[in-house]
C-alpha cells in the first residue's frame, strides 16, 4: 500500500482550463437539471472562469427550466476548487426570471480527477407572479465528468 501511495501521480483536478464537463445540476432549479459546464482556456496562472448551461423538466411543479450561470473560481487546491457565480433562470411552470447569485465548492477524488461533485447555496431572486427572494434551504448539488 505504502508503494502505490509513493508511485501514484498527484491529482491537480483544479485546472480546468479548457475543458468541458457534462453531468446534471440541482443549483438552478429544484429539479434535477442535465448541465453543460465550459471552463475558458485562459494562461495557466489566470483565474479559472467557466460559464454553463442547464435544462430540466419537472411537470409536476415547475415546467420547463432553463438557465445560464458564469463562475469564478476564488480559491484552488489540489482537489477543490472554492468558487462564486451568478445566473439567470426561466422558470416554466410559474413563469418567473429566476436571478441567482451563489457560492459553491467541487472536489475531486484521488483517482477520479475528471469527475466533480459540487455542492452549492445560493439565494433565488424569483420575478414573477409572485416575486419573492428566498435563502434557506437552498443548498444545490451538482456531478460533472470533465473531458
Amino acid at each position: 500500500m505504502l508503494l502505490l501511495a509513493l508511485l501514484a501521480a498527484p491529482a491537480h483536478a483544479k485546472d480546468l482550463h479548457g475543458r468541458v464537463g457534462v453531468g446534471f445540476d440541482q443549483a438552478i432549479g429544484q429539479t434535477a437539471s442535465l448541465s453543460a459546464r465550459y471552463w475558458m482556456p485562459l494562461p495557466a496562472k489566470a483565474p479559472n472562469i467557466g460559464l454553463e448551461a442547464a435544462v430540466g423538466l419537472d411537470t409536476a411543479n415547475e415546467g420547463f427550466t432553463a438557465g445560464a450561470r458564469a463562475f469564478y473560481v476564488c480559491v484552488e487546491e489540489d482537489n477543490l476548487n472554492l468558487y462564486g457565480s451568478a445566473g439567470a433562470a426561466w422558470l416554466g411552470g410559474r413563469n418567473a426570471l429566476r436571478v441567482q447569485p451563489g457560492l459553491g465548492a467541487e472536489a475531486f477524488l484521488f483517482g477520479l480527477e475528471n469527475l466533480g461533485i459540487a455542492a452549492e447555496w445560493s439565494v433565488d431572486v424569483d420575478l414573477g407572479a409572485p416575486t419573492s427572494v428566498t435563502t434557506s434551504g437552498n443548498l444545490g448539488a451538482a456531478v460533472h465528468y470533465y473531458f
